[in-house]
């Protein structure tokens, strides 16, 4: 009988977690498509306050302080826009893998459950695994985002090669 308590509160404090982890999903996925949508808004509303003709005048070899600012201002915007939903992306998809471990520590524990209560005489060590399984740390991905310097080196090497080409 203690097993089944055990295993009845561990079972609800897994659901409680992906519960948790759930809306932690939808409020990242709800920042991904509005970072997103943000950063694809930018050159319409580049092209809506009539600031196409600054770029046209760039183009055409004139240049005017105020037009080379408002295009220096709109890649700024948009490039740091662009790093914000790199960051979002990467934790989003953490948020995910960090469900699916939990999703299998559930399922585990109903597996485990019947295991123990059918298996009174079998060796310890194989318990012990679970165990590590079960309680073990939620992996994170450690790798980072990009810096800032990255992406502005990754953008003039890309203007760059559109110079030569």
């Amino acid at each position: 009988m203690l097993g089944k308590n055990n295993y009845l509160g561990l079972a609800k404090a897994f659901t409680t977690l992906l519960e948790a982890k759930n809306k932690e999903l939808e409020k990242t996925f709800l920042a991904l498509v509005s970072v997103g949508c943000l950063a694809a808004f930018i050159p319409f509303v580049y092209l809506i306050m009539g600031n196409s003709d600054k770029l046209t005048t760039l183009v055409s070899g004139v240049y005017k302080v105020d037009a080379i600012a408002s295009l220096v201002f709109s890649i700024a915007l948009e490039v740091l826009i662009l790093y914000y939903f790199r960051i979002i992306y990467s934790q989003w998809a953490l948020v995910k893998h960090q469900l699916l471990q939990l999703n299998l520590r559930h399922q585990m524990c109903a597996f485990a459950s019947d295991y123990a209560r059918n298996s009174q005489e079998m060796d310890k060590s194989t318990l012990a695994k679970f165990e590590n399984l079960v309680f073990s740390e939620l992996s994170s991905d450690t790798s980072v985002p990009p810096s800032i310097y990255d992406a502005a080196d990754a953008i003039s090497k890309v203007i760059g090669s559109m110079r030569k080409g």
